[in-house]
């Protein structure tokens, strides 16, 4: 069962404390704990322990925020392109075990597609252009919470995923230029299989969550096609996976 609480801003303070945790990880390990304490110190000095530890825990918050803010900029031009680019290749697809979810896509994509052809309402559209972006506005239109929450749940899990595909891709990247040959082999293999998971999940809810709006688009213009009384019918808002 996805999380619905899981949305774009909690995933943006969990990997900008994933971020926190890998800097200063990096820190004990160029610099030891004796000497990074020693760095420390003369700061809470200052103002006196209490108080460093009060100014710290204030600004963790905004640090962790602004480093998810960055890791979601720099992921949104190395990871998530690149996985628009994947789900246009039956190959690469088949690769990541992903068939089966971009199947269902492709079908509603299509039913949706029939649908929208046919509905007066939408006459006026540029259909084929951005059908999804149409979903999308209709699911929102009709207010259907349940299956906008399903939807923003999935597109945030998508959100999550990509950002801990960028970071692994980061960390790989640091351990082959600061390890030794062995390490350098199992970061690799590790990168490899981090990669391939979360690529695969990543694709998994960003085609999914597009299909809950291609789908109840598609419902709600069929329903009000065939009765016109019910055009504001909450047209099945439980979608079930």
């Amino acid at each position: 069962m996805q999380p619905t609480t899981l949305n774009k801003i909690v995933s943006l303070f969990l990997v900008g404390g994933l971020v926190i945790f890998g800097i200063g990880a990096i820190l004990l390990h160029q610099f030891g704990v004796d000497r990074l304490t020693d760095a420390i110190e003369p700061l809470a000095g200052e103002g006196g322990k209490t108080l460093f530890v009060v100014v710290s825990g204030i600004l963790l918050l905004p640090v962790a925020a602004f480093a998810g803010a960055v890791s979601e900029g720099l992921t949104a031009m190395i990871i998530r392109e690149p996985i628009r680019w994947i789900v246009r290749k039956n190959w690469a697809l088949v690769f990541l075990r992903q068939t089966h979810a971009a199947k269902s896509y492709s079908f509603w994509k299509e039913r949706f597609a029939e649908v929208a052809a046919a509905s007066e309402t939408l006459s006026g559209f540029p259909l084929g252009v951005n059908d999804r972006g149409i979903a999308v506005g209709l699911l929102y239109d009709k207010k259907l919470d349940s299956a906008i929450q399903w939807a923003e749940s999935h597109y945030s899990m998508y959100v999550l995923a990509s950002n801990f595909a960028f970071l692994s891709v980061i960390a790989t990247v640091y351990l082959l230029l600061t390890g030794t040959w062995p390490n350098k082999a199992w970061s690799i293999l590790t990168a490899a299989g981090m990669l391939y998971a979360l690529l695969g999940v990543s694709i998994d809810r960003y085609l999914y969550s597009y299909e809950v709006a291609l789908r109840q688009g598609t419902l709600s213009l069929h329903a009000q096609s065939t009765s016109p009384s019910s055009a504001k019918t909450d047209c099945g808002d439980r979608p079930v996976r």
